[in-house]
């Protein structure tokens, strides 16, 4: 894979361990350390690990606040694009050609019951900011892309659907060995139904706690949220390793979120061999296609319903599992990476 140019890219890096995004930044970055014609530099935090040898500028100032906004000002290098991966984009005139942002989502702008108005003020002002001062937009769905759309004031032109995909380890679990790795590492016993994602209002942990209340004999192990009740585990965070033998060994995933702007979750699950219960909202369907048993998310006697049926049913659970295999076939981080090098290509060209 290369550019058809030489490219100086700049990419802020600092979100590279965050949960979603980072997953996401992670994936695409080992991809174009690959790209023939890319010299790239990252912008980091000098708290994070290192993550491979690209070159480093680094600025520790918190994210959204206006010490990141001075800071970046002062340490972009001069650069053919600059590439935000969220819209924390720095807001003043930068050494760049080009810019090029990505927003996955628009979450408080759309689920007002779940953010306060201080939250949901300057994501709107950035939001709106970050699209007037990028060349491109890309988001990760036909979902977001609507909504960015309904949402915010863009071009449609400005507009790119890139959607994400499934790092290939996942694909490598056993049943045998990551029920054997639960039990060893986190007295993981089956069975139990996985969560994987924060305690945001939006996840709708709450109505999943709930109805997993109402079933008897099987725990509820939680991965990114913390809840001290019985039969409920809190998993610390883990590595993308050890996130693959927890979906292995797991009866099910239950993901009934309000609201996605992709969710990987569910397919991370799939590609490990794990039935997944999902809400029929947002961008889920559109990701999971057929390979998800779907629940409705504002009712806790549905997700209570979707939850019994798959732990229940050997058979239900044997088809999803194979629909799933075939469904995260459509989701390849290759393809994320050559779409993101032609849009790179693309925008340049323009310039010209």
């Amino acid at each position: 894979m290369r550019c058809r140019r030489k490219i100086r890219l700049c990419i802020d890096a600092r979100m590279l361990f965050s949960s979603g995004i980072g997953t996401y930044l992670r994936n695409i970055l080992q991809g174009l350390s690959c790209v023939e014609n890319l010299d790239i530099t990252l912008i980091r935090s000098k708290k994070e690990p290192s993550f491979l040898s690209f070159p480093v500028v680094f600025c520790d100032a918190p994210v959204y606040s206006l010490q990141e906004q001075i800071q970046l000002l002062k340490i972009i290098p001069p650069c053919d694009l600059f590439w935000s991966p969220h819209y924390n984009v720095p807001l003043g005139s930068i050494p760049a050609k080009k810019r090029i942002v990505t927003i996955h989502d628009v979450c408080h702008l759309s689920m007002k019951d779940c953010f306060p108005w201080w939250k949901r003020l300057p994501s709107q002002y950035l939001l709106q900011k970050a699209i007037d001062l990028s060349d491109a937009v890309c988001t990760v769905s036909s979902f977001s892309y609507q909504e960015i759309l309904r949402r915010l004031v863009v071009c449609p032109e400005k507009m790119h659907l890139i959607s994400g995909g499934v790092d290939a380890s996942f694909f490598s679990c056993s049943l045998k060995k990551a029920k054997e790795v639960a039990i060893q590492r986190w007295g993981l016993i089956d069975p139990y139904i996985l969560f994987v994602g924060s305690h945001r209002p939006h996840k709708n942990l709450t109505r999943l706690v709930e109805a997993f209340r109402q079933l008897q004999g099987v725990d509820l192990v939680l991965v990114g949220a913390n809840l001290k009740q019985k039969r409920i585990r809190n998993l610390p965070s883990l590595s993308d390793e050890e996130l693959c033998w927890v979906y292995g060994a797991a009866s099910l995933l239950a993901m009934p979120s309000l609201y996605e702007g992709f969710g990987l979750p569910p397919l991370e699950a799939m590609s490990a061999g794990c039935p997944v219960v999902v809400a029929r909202e947002a961008s889920l369907p559109e990701i999971c296609g057929p390979a998800a048993y779907y629940v409705d998310p504002y009712s806790v006697a549905s997700i209570h319903e979707g939850l019994q049926t798959v732990l229940s049913n050997d058979l239900l659970r044997r088809q999803l599992i194979l629909a799933g295999k075939e469904r995260v076939l459509q989701f390849s981080w290759k393809q994320t990476v050559q779409k993101m090098v032609d849009l790179f290509d693309r925008i340049l060209i323009e310039e010209d």
